[in-house]
């Protein structure tokens, strides 16, 4: 994933990187590492913007306000967050307006209800619903005068299509939390797909719909899409957008998925060496 991120940066220093959330808890990293480790990584894939994912909870807030503090990427969304005072609300904003080569790319953040630990962990938070939450953080946002407006949800993919119809005004969906494979074609998935599906049948190893996902919404159709679990693919989304003497909002978006193989895979993907490096730093097993 660091090699390709680093590609891509170089093909355009002002791609945006976006992280749907679930960023540690289930790897030996945050087991044996501590948090400090997914950090390190995600500081040297430095996203702009992430979401919260129900799992950034599971070690309680001290320890995600811990993980936050040592990122570099300030940009944490999520709208549909009840604080109660709690002062975590300072690390977590409900969007943010990103500017790129003369756009203004609005990016709000939502976050999923399920899958959450006990009070130990949450404390006083509480998750709102996120449609309400979500319309209610688009209409603040309407004077900021967005070229595009993207939502990075950690919903997962179905309860991502239903906001596509029932949030107003909507460009984009990055989804996250199901696990959902998308691909262009559904019925044509990487072989490796189909044997770990025969292998396991998780429901993770089988094409959910194809990538990107459209959803018509008041004249509009809206992309939605999501990249599966474990890096085993990234999408990269060009927007483009009409001339300013039309407005200057989204005109139409293309979309490419990129395979991130092994050594043996036909989509080998170099490892990148300061990856490596780091990973060594932190390896304690």
């Amino acid at each position: 994933m660091a090699t390709f991120v680093k590609q891509q940066r170089l093909l355009d220093p002002q791609l945006l990187l976006l992280n749907a959330g679930d960023d540690f808890i289930g790897t030996e990293w945050d087991r044996k590492a501590g948090l400090d480790a997914p950090a390190a990584f995600m500081n040297l894939l430095a996203p702009d913007a992430m979401t919260v994912g129900n799992h950034e909870w599971d070690k309680g807030l001290s320890a995600l306000k811990q993980y936050l503090d040592a990122q570099d990427n300030k940009d944490v969304l999520a709208a549909n967050i009840d604080f109660h005072g709690h002062e975590i609300r300072h690390k977590i904003k409900p969007y943010v307006v990103k500017q790129v080569k003369g756009k203004k790319v609005c990016i709000l953040g939502l976050t999923t209800m399920y899958g959450l630990p006990g009070s130990r962990q949450m404390g006083p938070l509480k998750i709102q619903e996120p449609y309400s939450a979500g319309r209610q953080a688009l209409k603040s946002m309407e004077g900021q005068g967005c070229h595009a407006t993207v939502l990075l949800s950690h919903l997962g993919y179905t309860s991502d299509l239903v906001a596509a119809s029932a949030l107003p005004g909507l460009d984009l969906i990055i989804g996250g939390h199901s696990h959902s494979f998308l691909w262009p074609d559904p019925d044509s998935p990487p072989a490796f797909y189909i044997s770990n599906e025969a292998e396991s049948g998780s429901e993770h190893d089988s094409t959910w719909g194809p990538y990107p996902t459209y959803v018509h919404n008041k004249g509009r159709d809206v992309p939605v899409v999501q990249a599966s679990w474990g890096s085993r693919y990234m999408g990269k989304l060009v927007l483009n957008f009409k001339p300013e003497a039309e407005g200057g909002k989204l005109a139409g978006i293309k979309s490419e998925v990129f395979l991130l193989g092994g050594p043996k895979s036909e989509a080998h993907v170099p490892e990148d060496e300061e990856a490596l490096q780091e990973i060594q730093k932190w390896r304690k097993w």
